[in-house]
């Protein structure tokens, strides 16, 4: 598994998305790739995170129980969507 830190930055800060984390600066959220991404979301929940991204997306974003936010991804998917934009 490999893990990402990841520090963002939004045209406005009163986008949904660059709120997730709270307002100023701050980590937004922290990236994990895994194999089993996809089959994470009911192990989240079952232990008292919430999930905050749409079924068909290619991460699962989600708050775990303290608060913090974080990302599964599987492993190669931002890869494959670099290669579709490049074309």
């Amino acid at each position: 598994m490999k893990t990402d830190l990841a520090l963002m930055t939004y045209e406005s800060e009163d986008s949904p998305e660059a709120r997730i984390a709270g307002t100023g600066p701050c980590i937004h959220h922290w990236v994990w790739k895994s194999p089993t991404a996809r089959r994470s979301p009911k192990t989240i929940e079952r232990h008292g995170g919430t999930v905050l991204s749409k079924p068909d997306a290619n991460a699962l974003k989600f708050r775990g129980p303290d608060g913090n936010v974080a990302e599964i991804v599987t492993v190669g998917a931002f890869e494959k969507l670099k290669q579709t934009a490049a074309r």
